[in-house]
């Protein structure tokens, strides 16, 4: 759900939806979204201001590379 959040994939994110809301209820698939949503905007707010990463940071995150936000193309 989150690579489909991250990635715009609306299609995607109407079919996980209601499976979510299920588990988690209405309230925990706001707030999931919420915060994925937030994390997306301050990442893009310390990237925007240049911001680096300190290296040890950067290496764990490179297992995200997959995520369509995530990549440089």
């Amino acid at each position: 759900m989150c690579s489909a959040l991250l990635g715009g994939d609306h299609q995607t994110l109407d079919a996980l939806r209601q499976p979510v809301a299920v588990e988690v209820g209405g309230p925990g698939l706001t707030d999931a979204i919420a915060v994925a949503s937030i994390f997306n905007a301050i990442d893009r707010v310390a990237d925007g201001a240049g911001i680096e990463l300190d290296d040890w940071k950067n290496d764990d995150i490179q297992a995200f590379d997959y995520l369509p936000a995530r990549r440089a193309d």
